[in-house]
């Protein structure tokens, strides 16, 4: 389920950077979420300056960046917020920007309302906790 978005800047969206972004935000939300690593999903936008704004104002030399990720309802608080800081602490380490240009949300899904490969995950979760129930 673990998806995350981050929307940066064009002008520091390097190959480099972007690599780095996805395999470390990848393993980071794994290791947050206490989440299988090849569940996550990773993608990075770049906009173009003309194409965002703050304050209402179009800014050419903005260094604004945004993500948003998702997880199924019901994880803790303590959980999504530590995703939160996480990510944060990854755009100003990679991006080397200032925190304060940095906005983030995180969106919870009911498992009825999330789909992998074509299933509802709460038919996957419950298919996955009656298989571990025949094992145990």
């Amino acid at each position: 389920m673990p998806v995350v978005t981050f929307r940066i800047p064009a002008a520091l969206a390097t190959e480099v950077r972007c690599k780095q972004l996805l395999e470390k935000g990848s393993l980071l939300y794994a290791e947050l979420l206490d989440s299988p690593l090849e569940r996550v999903r990773a993608f990075v936008q770049p906009y173009d300056a003309d194409h965002m704004s703050v304050g209402g104002s179009v800014s050419h030399d903005s260094n604004s960046a945004f993500f948003e990720y998702y997880v199924l309802a019901g994880r803790p608080k303590k959980q999504r917020h530590a995703v939160m800081s996480g990510f944060t602490d990854l755009l100003v380490s990679v991006l080397e920007i200032d925190p304060r240009y940095i906005r983030g949300a995180c969106i919870q899904v009911d498992a009825d309302d999330w789909c992998i490969a074509g299933s509802p995950a709460s038919a996957i979760r419950s298919a996955e906790i009656a298989a571990r129930n025949a094992e145990g």
